[in-house]
């Protein structure tokens, strides 16, 4: 028997310059900073009259998956400011119908967003299942493509053999797998690029969906149906490419860490033993001052924070070394380090247990998000983006409100996220007081998974949360 051979899926672009994504390390490929000030994406609405794969109802749901997809992204790095000003990750979003293409001023968009059947050149089938251009010049402009024909394995054969070689066939991916393709090229448009496994078996199981990939930034194949998400990884290297102005323009000033990173991304506790976890980083010798120690923060993945200090040694350098066991949280943690009033970049650490699997299929940045609305740092338009996510990977499947009919239960079916919060207060209905106790409970770990999903099922059948 002959097989077909899956070459890599994801592409990413540069110039002329074709980047593969199996790679022997584990790190972000950067490019640095693509977008200046506020970027505008245009999403440019494909043809279905003129398409033999995709149907009316189909474009509608891409177009607002698409821009969900990208405002994941917005949410997300706006949710990790704490207070401060959030307008320096806004991204707007501008669908483009098939009738306003011919006449509209694309002078205003600095990330496109279009949709295709299949690559152009017959060389990238079944090779890409999205692509990303940069505009030549420092523009922050780029060009995205996505390309929305399924793929399968088509049975052929002859006289001595029975030959399994990609097809396309006329039908759209899995909306999903269409998410988790913007929501990657998204990432390459912030300047971001692949995610690299050190091991090419787990590169090959991050593609295919047989383990969960630690970053949205790691290739993706058409064998995985799985919708991958955006990780607090993905949002920690982002931040630290475009500083702490983010698209906003960066004030001249003197840098003051010349490094700061973890020894490892990584640290996987042993059974009933420990290991030591650490940082470490260079002073600028401009900035050193004998005597200054630097602060370092590091934020546990329920958002509890924790400050040391630590001596700086005449050339600069500083490290920062704790023995972690069984008895702190698994989780992402996010820690950065001050010195004279100044932060370095933020960097994550991951720690898992030993041979123990996390039964919790609720992504960390949704309970992020759940804290940030019961603690009223972010609005009800990001609190229920997290909701919509828990429903399009199928953990809460939402019933019919008691008080709608089906006409209006259905109708709420494809309202955007801005217009429900609309129209929950066009129609009086609110979120009860004691859901962001309850939330807090969740967030902590005094009430399941299932309870709360439970509770949230709970307030859409009663209608007082539409989604």
């Amino acid at each position: 028997m002959k097989y077909g051979i899956l070459g890599i899926i994801f592409a990413f672009v540069v110039f002329f310059g074709f980047h593969s994504a199996y790679g022997y390390e584990v790190f972000y490929e950067k490019w640095g900073p693509k977008i200046q000030d506020v970027s505008t994406v245009c999403i440019i609405e494909p043809d279905h009259k003129n398409s033999e794969v995709l149907s009316e109802m189909f474009v509608e749901r891409l177009m607002d998956q698409s821009r969900i997809s990208v405002e994941e992204w917005q949410v997300q790095l706006q949710s990790m400011e704490r207070g401060r000003d959030k307008s320096m990750w806004e991204i707007d979003t501008i669908p483009i119908s098939v009738e306003e293409q011919e006449g509209f001023d694309y002078d205003q968009c600095h990330v496109f967003i279009k949709f295709e059947d299949k690559p152009e050149s017959q060389d990238e089938w079944y090779k890409l299942l999205g692509k990303t251009v940069y505009e030549l010049g420092d523009t922050g402009r780029s060009d995205i493509t996505i390309y929305y024909n399924n793929i399968k394995f088509c049975k052929t054969e002859d006289k001595d053999w029975i030959y399994f070689d990609p097809c396309y066939e006329d039908l759209p991916r899995l909306m999903q797998q269409l998410q988790t393709v913007v929501k990657h090229e998204f990432g390459h448009a912030l300047g971001l690029g692949h995610y690299k496994a050190d091991d090419i078996d787990v590169s090959v199981a991050w593609a295919r969906g047989t383990v969960p990939a630690p970053s949205i930034m790691a290739v993706f194949s058409h064998q995985n149906l799985n919708e991958n998400v955006i990780s607090p990884k993905d949002i920690i290297a982002v931040r630290s490419i475009y500083g702490e102005n983010g698209f906003l323009p960066d004030e001249e000033k003197i840098k003051t860490f010349d490094t700061f990173q973890p020894s490892s991304e990584l640290y996987v506790i042993p059974k009933g033993g420990f290991t030591t976890a650490s940082v470490e980083g260079l002073i600028n010798h401009t900035q050193y001052i004998s005597g200054v120690q630097v602060e370092i923060t590091v934020i546990d993945p329920n958002q509890n924070v924790n400050e040391r200090t630590v001596r700086v040694s005449s050339d600069g350098t500083f490290s920062y070394e704790t023995i972690i066991d069984e008895t702190i949280l698994n989780g992402t943690y996010t820690v950065f380090a001050k010195y004279r009033d100044v932060k370095s970049h933020e960097v994550a650490v991951e720690i898992q247990y030993e041979g123990e699997d996390d039964d919790s299929k609720i992504p960390q940045w949704i309970k992020n998000s759940v804290r940030w609305w019961a603690e009223d740092k972010i609005n009800e338009h990001d609190f229920i983006l997290g909701i919509q996510d828990l429903i399009r990977k199928g953990i809460l499947n939402p019933p019919n409100p008691e008080n709608l009919t089906i006409e209006e239960f259905y109708d709420t079916q494809i309202i955007t996220s801005s217009d429900t919060t609309e129209r929950s207060q066009i129609s009086g209905v609110k979120i009860p007081k004691y859901v962001k106790q309850t939330s807090f409970w969740w967030v902590e770990g005094k009430i399941s998974d299932k309870e709360f999903v439970d509770g949230i099922q709970y307030l859409i059948k009663k209608g007082y949360l539409i989604i």
